[in-house]
């Protein structure tokens, strides 16, 4: 397990409601991979936000497929 700091940007976006734990998946990555330079995979895999659900922190299954 790994922590990082995200960008203040997004930072506002998630507090303006802008970026938001219901959005559309494909929508909140799009905007992620775009705007802010994300891996897309990753931007998929937000399990969620915090605290409470709501927050501006993410947290985020960034793991490869392993067999």
């Amino acid at each position: 397990m790994t922590a990082e700091p995200i960008q203040d940007e997004l930072v506002l976006k998630i507090e303006k409601e802008e970026v938001f734990p219901a959005q559309d998946p494909k929508a909140r990555a799009r905007i992620l991979v775009s705007e802010f330079g994300w891996d897309d995979d990753q931007a998929r895999k937000i399990w969620s936000f915090g605290p409470l659900g709501t927050g501006a922190n993410l947290f985020v299954d960034a793991t490869k497929a392993i067999q």
